[in-house]
């Protein structure tokens, strides 16, 4: 059948055609023949540094030289290598090994670069996730410690601002104190002003009076004296106690209206004095420094108004006239008497 393989129907073909022992003749020669350069190409592996020549002729010689020394299995044309099938085998043999040495040379660089190449690979892999684990592992470390920073600088810190609070709270507390007892020493120095400006007070309306008194006996001493002189000397005496009598009359009301004047002043300042002890206990601080206010101005103006009155009094008293009238009377005793 066409397309179809039959071996005993092709053996029995090669058996009938000769062709079995037309192999067996070219086996019993040289039926291996290759063209000097593929033979060199072919069997390049072979060669290494056995083979010096460079004529490819002389290095198909050396080569076979190594393998059959006796020439008996190879010869060489003028183009061509003959061989036979032996020497071929083992031709072939040796260059399977060395391609096979440098398959597996080649292999193994192959396989080491993939294998540095892979353990570059794994080993960038393996930074990768050292630096990110230690870098998690650092941060994290990191972090703890700033926490544990911030509590104890918070609780530092609440120490210290606990301290500064008391502190600052003692020194207030001591502020206010002195503060307080300033103010008590104040109002001490201010109740001891007031007795001091009473007494005072007290001591020059004394001193009016006194003095009005002292004023008071002079002229009725100096009266008594006139009438004494005025017995010894009548018509003297009479012009004299009409002119005196004149003058009084004239001086007298200015000088009650005076003295009236400064008792009511002084009635005027016990009367403020009385109502100051009494509102004392009763006012709050505020209200009791704008009424000392109050009534230091009212106590100024009563006290201008008593110089005042007092000054006007004073001036009122004509005391030229009277040492004038005096000596006059006192020239009229001498002149009767003589």
């Amino acid at each position: 059948m066409p397309d179809q393989f039959d071996q005993t129907v092709v053996l029995n073909q090669l058996r009938y055609s000769g062709m079995l022992e037309t192999v067996k003749i070219r086996r019993t020669g040289f039926p291996v023949r290759r063209l000097f350069q593929d033979f060199c190409c072919r069997y390049k592996v072979l060669m290494g540094a056995a083979v010096a020549s460079d004529d490819p002729r002389g290095r198909c010689r050396e080569l076979l030289q190594v393998y059959d020394s006796s020439g008996a299995e190879w010869q060489l044309g003028k183009t061509k290598v003959f061989l036979r099938e032996s020497l071929e085998q083992r031709l072939e043999k040796q260059r399977e090994v060395e391609v096979l040495k440098a398959a597996m040379i080649i292999q193994a660089h192959v396989l080491g670069f993939v294998a540095r190449k892979q353990y570059r690979k794994l080993l960038q892999c393996i930074v990768v996730i050292q630096k990110n684990y230690r870098a998690f592992y650092w941060r994290r470390k990191f972090l703890l410690l700033r926490w544990a920073a911030l509590t104890f600088q918070k609780h530092l810190r609440g120490q210290l601002a606990r301290r500064t609070f008391s502190r600052l709270l003692e020194e207030r507390r001591d502020e206010e104190e002195k503060e307080r007892r300033r103010k008590e020493e104040v109002e001490e120095m201010e109740r001891e002003r007031w007795r001091l400006e009473e007494e005072r007070l007290a001591k020059e309306v004394e001193e009016t009076r006194r003095l009005e008194e002292v004023r008071r006996a002079e002229e009725l001493e100096a009266l008594a004296q006139l009438q004494a002189a005025a017995a010894s000397s009548s018509g003297l005496l009479k012009e004299a106690r009409s002119a005196d009598v004149s003058e009084e009359e004239t001086i007298r009301p200015h000088e009650a209206s005076q003295v009236e004047e400064i008792l009511r002043l002084e009635r005027e300042i016990q009367a403020l004095q009385r109502q100051k002890e009494q509102q004392e206990l009763s006012l709050t601080e505020a209200s009791l420094h704008r009424l000392q206010l109050l009534r230091d101005q009212e106590l100024r103006r009563l006290e201008d108004e008593a110089c005042k009155a007092a000054q006007q009094f004073l001036e009122s008293l004509n005391f030229d006239e009277i040492d004038e009238c005096v000596r006059n009377i006192e020239s009229s005793l001498g002149v009767g008497e003589e």
